[in-house]
C-alpha cells in the first residue's frame, strides 16, 4: 500500500481490507499512511510543520484536528463512492430476479440519455451489442443503466438494504460511519441510472467488502469482526466470536454464476483486473469521480478514487480483498492502473500462505520465482551440476576449486531460469555491476536486460497483458554484486484497454 501511495502520489490515503468470506473475520486492515501505535501523539513531519507554521494561538486546535485526522480509521469511518466495483451487486440483483441470463443482450453507443442528462461510457466509441457477461467484463455504464432499469427502483433499494449498505456493519471497531443514499421517494431517473454503476452515493469500505463476500459465498451477509476471542491473564478463553449470518441476500445459484462471470472477467482482462499467476481470481475494478468535492486536489480534471475489489479462488472463494486509493495524482487514476497491481502483489503472497492449490499457465511459468539452493562448500563441478539441475544458469567467479559463497543466497527467490553466481575465491567477490533502469519495460524485456547486466529479476504485479515495470527495489545507478536479485513491480500499461 505504501508503494502504491508513492507511485501514484495519492493525496488522501489508501485502504486495504482482507476478509474471510466464509466467516466474516477481518484478516487484515490497513489505512496508509498510518501512524506509530507506540507513539500515537507524534504527527508526521509534514503535519507537524503545518501546525508549527500557524500563529501560536491557533496551534493547539490545529494539532488536535491533525491528530484526529491521523487516527481516523478510513476503512470504517469514511464513506466513499464505490464506482464500478458496485456492479457486482447490480449484476447479482438482475440474475437473482431472473431479469437477465448469460445471453441477454445490451447495446452501447458510447453514451445514454436519461432524463435531461447524457451519461457516458468509458469507451467513448461504445461497445456496440454485447451479452450480459460481456457487459460485466466491459464494465459498460450504459449496459448497467439498462440492467438497473430491468431490476427496477424498488427492488434495487431492497437489494441495497439486503447487501447491508443501509445499515452499519456493526464491526467491533469504533467510529463506524453511516452510508449516504437517497431517501425513499427522492431518487430521480438520473440518480437511479448512476447508482446502478456505483456513482453518487456513499458507502464505507467495510460495507463494500462485506457485500463482496456475500456475492462470493453463496449470498450470505456476514457480521464482520476483528477480535476472534478474548482470554484472561492465564490464557483461558472467556469469550469467542462465532460466525454470524445476518441474512441470505442472493441464492447460491446466483453466487456461483457471479463467481464464474467475475472469474472470467479477471482471466480475460489479466493485468488490468487482478489476475494472480497460478490462481483463479474473481474481481472488479472501480474508478469513481469524487462528486461534490469543491477543491480539485489532483493533477487530473476531476478527483478520483481508484479501487479494486475481488476474491479467490473463484471456484471456491476463501478470501476477499478491497484496495482503494483516494485521489491519486500521478500518471494514472484508473483502478486497473492504480489499485489492481497492489491487489495482485498482496494476493500473490496471501494465497500461497493459505495453501491454495496453484495451476500455472505456460506464460506464468516463464516468470515464476523459485528458491535458490545451497551450493557452497561443494566443488565447482558439483555446484554447477546441482544448480543446473535446479533450473538455473551458472556463472563461476574466481580460480578456486570449491564454492565459498553464492549470489543469490540460499532460499532467495529468483525467477525461473535465473542465474546463480558462484564465487571460488575472495578476490572475485569484489566485482560489481551497475543497476540499470527497468522503468516501462515489459516482463520479457526486463528479463532480457537483467541477463545482460548479470542480474536476476523477481517479478511482482501485472506481468501479463503487456504490463510495464513501474518500480524496482534497487535504484538505477547503484552498484551491486553480479547475480543480485532486483524485485520489479509491474502495472497495467497506459495503452492497455481499461474496463473501469
Amino acid at each position: 500500500m505504501a508503494q502504491g501511495l508513492t507511485e501514484h502520489n495519492v493525496l488522501n490515503k489508501g485502504v486495504c481490507i482482507a476478509m474471510d468470506v466464509n466467516t466474516g473475520a477481518i484478516k487484515a486492515m490497513v489505512v496508509s499512511p498510518g501512524y506509530n501505535l507506540n507513539d500515537p501523539y507524534k504527527l508526521s513531519p509534514e503535519a507537524q510543520a503545518a501546525v508549527d507554521a500557524l500563529p501560536e494561538k491557533e496551534q493547539s486546535k490545529a494539532e488536535g484536528e491533525a491528530l484526529s485526522a491521523m487516527w481516523r480509521n478510513k476503512a470504517v469511518a469514511d464513506s466513499y463512492m464505490p464506482g464500478s466495483v458496485f456492479k457486482m451487486c447490480t449484476a447479482s440483483m438482475a440474475l437473482e430476479e431472473g431479469k437477465v441470463t448469460d445471453s441477454s443482450t445490451f447495446v452501447c453507443g458510447g453514451s445514454m440519455v436519461v432524463g435531461d442528462k447524457t451519461i457516458h461510457c468509458h469507451a467513448l466509441g461504445g461497445h456496440g451489442g454485447q451479452t450480459f457477461v460481456q457487459a460485466v467484463c466491459n464494465s459498460c455504464n450504459p449496459a448497467f443503466i439498462q440492467i438497473g432499469q430491468l431490476v427496477g427502483l424498488n427492488k434495487f433499494r431492497d437489494y441495497y438494504q439486503g447487501f447491508g449498505f443501509a445499515d452499519k456493519s456493526g464491526i467491533d471497531l469504533p467510529g463506524e460511519s453511516d452510508d449516504m443514499f437517497w431517501e425513499e421517494g427522492a431518487m430521480s431517473d438520473v440518480d437511479f441510472a448512476v447508482a446502478s454503476f456505483g456513482q453518487n452515493f456513499g458507502i464505507t469500505p467495510i460495507q463494500m467488502i462485506t457485500a463482496c463476500a456475500a456475492v462470493s459465498n453463496g449470498g450470505y451477509v456476514l457480521q464482520p469482526y476483528v477480535v476472534s476471542k478474548i482470554t484472561d491473564s492465564k490464557g483461558n478463553v472467556i469469550k469467542s466470536v462465532e460466525k454470524n449470518v445476518k441474512r441470505q441476500v442472493i441464492s447460491k445459484a446466483t453466487s456461483d454464476k457471479m463467481n464464474e462471470i467475475l472469474g472470467y472477467n479477471t482471466e480475460q482482462a489479466g493485468a488490468t483486473s487482478g489476475y494472480v499467476a497460478g490462481y483463479k481470481v474473481a474481481g472488479k475494478t472501480g474508478t469513481s469521480e469524487k462528486i461534490g468535492v469543491v477543491k480539485k486536489q489532483s493533477t487530473f480534471e476531476e478527483d478520483y478514487i481508484a479501487s479494486f475489489c475481488g476474491y479467490a479462488p473463484a471456484d471456491d472463494p476463501q478470501i476477499a480483498m478491497l484496495v482503494f486509493f483516494d485521489t491519486p495524482s500521478g500518471g494514472a487514476y484508473y483502478g486497473s492502473q492504480v489499485a489492481s497491481p497492489v491487489f495482485i502483489n498482496i494476493m500473490t503472497e496471501v494465497l500461497p500462505y493459505l495453501e491454495i492449490k496453484t495451476n500455472y499457465s505456460e506464460e506464468d511459468l516463464k516468470y515464476l520465482d523459485t528458491s535458490a539452493g545451497d551450493y557452497t562448500g561443494l566443488s565447482t563441478e558439483e555446484a554447477v551440476s546441482k544448480a543446473e539441475a535446479d533450473g538455473f544458469t551458472v556463472k563461476i567467479k574466481g580460480s578456486g576449486s570449491k564454492v565459498i559463497s553464492q549470489i543469490p543466497g540460499v532460499s532467495s527467490k529468483v525467477s525461473a531460469g535465473g542465474s546463480i553466481v558462484l564465487y571460488t575465491d575472495n578476490d572475485s567477490k569484489q566485482e560489481t555491476v551497475t543497476v540499470p533502469s527497468f522503468k516501462d519495460y515489459t516482463a520479457a524485456e526486463a528479463n532480457s536486460v537483467a541477463g545482460q547486466y548479470d542480474l536476476n529479476a523477481s517479478f511482482k504485479g501485472a506481468i501479463s497483458s503487456g504490463g510495464k515495470c513501474i518500480a524496482q527495489d534497487i535504484k538505477e545507478g547503484d552498484t551491486v554484486p553480479p547475480g543480485t536479485v532486483i524485485t520489479l513491480t509491474f502495472s497495467a500499461s497506459s495503452d492497455a484497454g481499461f474496463n473501469d
